[in-house]
């Protein structure tokens, strides 16, 4: 069981990590578990779908697989190209430590309270997760689409084979649960419902650990909404929703490293997680595909003032992404589409974007969107309030261009065509989120409560 966790959560993903990453700081270091376990998800799901297919998935090959991995990250302790100084995780909780005392220390004015207050909230938020994971610990799916799709699809998997009645539903997430059960030699659903709330967690853990880094109460307040607008869609459970959004997150995060980063290798090897999670997301759920078209005007955006777009680096960025496509994302969407053209699997689209309306007019679909886009928050006051602080984030020139170009559009093509359930406007949320905590920060700056750099 624990090899199952370690190779689902952490084991490849830290290797793809360490060989990005050799020189580290410590921002970087205290985000290693995030990051290795966005990218032990996306290459043990290249390697899922690549032995399923030739039907050599079995637990012997899952065995030779985990001892390949453990020889890697000996030779790579053994050629020093881990820094083991820079891993020093005393040294790191220390400075973590000394970020806490530095935000605390302005309690005394409007601000610093705001700080602390928010701050104290998104750490509660973080206990409390983390509660949930231990109490969800030996259970099974309960949800709907768990049981009766993303379950079953694994348990295709196991069998050593590809997914069969899946339509257009990528397979990241069964991929990653059948490894579970084929190491356990049965499709025992505790660990792969037990891994769920990690997805949430490490988005909150995230916007803290940016919080306290570039001191800003932007990220705390974020990781409230974020809850916020995540928690109702089964995220202890097995639906896929919330990550997509965690996949969504991290191509942010991954920017904004990149635009922070003064070292020209660093901001490389970000952009190349960046791409990755993009793809990550495209085959987590199909409105993934959207982050994978969009990407492009992320990068731009948030790296316009640090990155000099050269003729060379515009055809080597381009080759990036395109044969990240070629290895992450097109041979699930093609592979299915040439089954749907031979008559051996069926399409959901016209399901979803016309059938399941009974006949409704665009304005009446989005009419009826706008209402659900409200039980995204807790309360209407909180829905009110998040808006009016999203609209003031349009104040921010950075935020104004991703918000209409990304986010806005998004909202219509989802009220339009997808808004038979608010769950697909998930991978959105992390940005509705950020926005509405720029937003405040950009009142309290009108108000002269906060200085502009806070």
């Amino acid at each position: 069981m624990l090899l199952s966790v370690c190779q689902i959560c952490f084991i490849p993903g830290f290797i793809i990590y360490v060989l990005l990453n050799r020189n580290l700081n410590d921002s970087k270091v205290l985000l290693i578990p995030v990051f290795s376990f966005a990218l032990s998800l996306i290459i043990n799901y290249i390697l899922v779908t690549a032995l399923s297919y030739f039907h050599i998935y079995t637990r012997i090959a899952l065995i030779i697989l985990l001892l390949t991995e453990f020889a890697v990250l000996a030779l790579l302790v053994v050629l020093s190209r881990i820094d083991t100084e820079r891993f020093n995780i005393r040294m790191n909780l220390a400075n973590a430590r000394q970020d806490i005392k530095i935000l605390f220390s302005f309690r005394k004015s409007a601000f610093g309270l705001c700080q602390f207050i928010f701050f104290s909230f998104s750490v509660l938020l973080l206990i409390f997760l983390l509660v949930m994971l231990i109490l969800n610990a030996g259970r099974v799916f309960n949800a709907w689409d768990a049981v009766v799709s993303w379950n079953r699809w694994a348990v295709d998997f196991y069998n050593n084979r590809i997914p069969s009645g899946t339509y257009h539903y990528p397979q990241l997430i069964p991929a990653n649960w059948s490894i579970a059960y084929v190491l356990a030699g049965y499709p025992l659903q505790f660990i792969p419902r037990a891994i769920m709330p990690l997805f949430l967690i490490f988005m909150v853990y995230s916007f803290i650990i940016l919080g306290l880094k570039n001191k800003t109460i932007i990220y705390f307040l974020s990781s409230i909404f974020l809850y916020q607008t995540l928690m109702k869609f089964h995220w202890t459970d097995g639906d896929v929703d919330v990550p997509v959004a965690f996949f969504s997150v991290l191509i942010y995060i991954c920017l904004l490293l990149t635009k922070e980063s003064d070292n020209e290798i660093d901001k490389k090897k970000y952009i190349i997680m960046s791409v990755m999670f993009a793809c990550g997301s495209a085959v987590t759920k199909q409105s993934g595909i959207f982050l994978v078209l969009v990407y492009p005007v992320l990068l731009l955006v948030m790296t316009r003032h640090t990155l000099v777009w050269t003729y060379r680096k515009i055809a080597a960025f381009c080759g990036l992404c395109l044969g990240m496509i070629a290895i992450i994302v097109l041979p699930f969407y093609l592979y299915i589409e040439m089954a749907i053209r031979k008559g051996l699997e069926t399409s959901e689209i016209n399901v979803v974007t016309n059938d399941i309306y009974n006949g409704a007019s665009y304005s009446e679909r989005l009419m009826n969107a706008c209402r659900l886009f409200t039980g995204a928050f807790s309360s209407k006051l909180l829905f009110l309030i998040g808006i009016i602080l999203f609209l003031f984030s349009l104040g921010d020139k950075a935020f104004r261009i991703l918000n209409l170009s990304i986010v806005i559009p998004y909202f219509f093509i989802w009220a339009l065509f997808f808004s038979y359930d608010l769950r697909n406007f998930a991978i959105m949320f992390p940005y509705l989120s950020l926005g509405i905590g720029i937003g405040f920060v950009i009142i309290l700056r009108k108000t002269r409560i906060i200085p502009y750099n806070g």
